[in-house]
């Protein structure tokens, strides 16, 4: 099988609808899998994706607890029997019907990486204001090794990711027992292969009041960065110290605040790229 779809939920009813609607809406040449890993949800998530994927080939792995995003990870990438895994957790969406096409393409004609990402492009939902990422590189598409993902996260959300299901095979089982998110797990898979980060933005990172991070105020996410840093640097035996001593530096608060607010999410300039957000919010 080429391709493995991965949803991650957990209690997102209001938004799950939306992503599923970004997985019909691709074009898919090929026999793929449908994977719900849902994380305990106490609302309506597994019943609205098992309703609207009841005629997808779709797996679900349901649970009665709640075991933490790490561990549903875990098993949910085990469940997938794909060449390649799409992943989509539940409040995100994609809005290119050629975006996953696009992704296996380039990892075909890319065995050097280990997984390719997109550009993103981020939804303020309180505000209602889609913001583009910047893209500060002369190509296409740009390559990262190890060490200058340990000094910066170069992913930031993992519905804008397609790993190669053999690199995630590859890891050692202890980095689930951490708090893996992106970084972690972007981390730990270059050590195989470069990350890629493709320039066109296909799909959308919804911030909202009810989300695992964005809900968090900025000192406790700066206290939680610092923390998964330590960790994260005895875990590989401090290979990354030196990189990862400048990645607690750049976190001043006033830096970080700055690069966060004006860098990593700025405004759409171009007058072309205005009209995005204007197509997006008619799907929302």
């Amino acid at each position: 099988m080429k391709l493995s779809i991965l949803i991650i939920s957990y209690n997102q009813e209001n938004y799950i609808s939306k992503a599923i609607e970004g997985v019909l809406l691709q074009n898919l040449p090929f026999d793929y899998e449908v994977v719900l890993s849902d994380d305990g949800s106490k609302d309506k998530t597994v019943n609205i994706t098992k309703d609207l994927l009841k005629n997808n080939n779709l797996k679900v792995l349901e649970n009665n607890d709640n075991v933490g995003i790490s561990k549903n990870y875990k098993r949910g990438f085990a469940a997938c029997a794909g060449e390649y895994i799409a992943v989509l957790e539940g409040d995100d969406y994609w809005v290119d019907p050629n975006r996953i096409i696009k992704h296996i393409n380039f990892l075909d004609n890319h065995q050097e990486c280990v997984l390719s990402m997109n550009r993103l492009i981020k939804f303020n939902q309180a505000i209602e204001e889609f913001q583009l990422l910047p893209w500060k590189y002369k190509d296409d598409y740009q390559f990262f090794t190890s060490k200058e993902i340990a000094i910066e996260n170069r992913l930031g959300n993992l519905s804008a990711c397609v790993f190669r299901n053999s690199s995630l095979k590859n890891l050692n089982p202890e980095i689930y027992n951490l708090n893996i998110a992106d970084w972690m797990l972007s981390l730990a898979l270059s050590k195989f292969g470069f990350i890629a980060v493709l320039k066109e933005a296909t799909s959308v990172y919804r911030v909202h009041n009810n989300g695992e991070w964005s809900k968090l105020n900025q000192n406790i996410k700066l206290e939680q960065i610092r923390n998964n840093i330590n960790t994260y640097n005895k875990f590989y035996n401090y290979q990354y110290d030196k990189e990862f001593k400048i990645c607690k530096k750049n976190l001043n608060p006033s830096l970080w605040y700055r690069i966060t607010r004006i860098s990593i999410f700025e405004y759409m300039p171009p007058i072309i790229d205005l009209m995005i957000p204007k197509i997006l919010k008619n799907r929302l």
